[in-house]
């Protein structure tokens, strides 16, 4: 079964397509300290839905900074089980999991 879920403000949109345990999930414009809530939202809720593979596509992203990072740490500090791919990352958003250590939690794709 697919469900899309589509959530955000004019600056930010989390897009979600939802197959079994597994979730395809899109984070589109700027990721910032002013729409991160949004992420976490998504994420969360797909979460407690019973996700536990997250497919993250970030090359829709028009800006993203720590707030980027801070999202994939609070959900696999709140949900530890869960596998993390991020595919699309920026070199800065790159940069920014390397230099924290979130790149050893996460799959990450060019």
């Amino acid at each position: 079964m697919l469900d899309v879920i589509n959530s955000g403000s004019e600056l930010f949109c989390v897009r979600c397509e939802v197959r079994g345990d597994r979730a395809q999930v899109s984070f589109v414009g700027e990721l910032d300290p002013y729409t991160d809530h949004y992420a976490d939202d998504a994420l969360d809720a797909l979460a407690k839905q019973g996700i536990r593979h997250f497919r993250i596509d970030a090359s829709d992203l028009t800006y993203v900074g720590s707030s980027g990072v801070n999202v994939l740490a609070r959900l696999l500090s709140a949900h530890p089980t869960s596998i993390v791919t991020l595919v699309g990352a920026s070199p800065l958003f790159l940069r920014l999991l390397r230099a924290t250590g979130m790149d050893a939690h996460l799959a990450l794709i060019s």
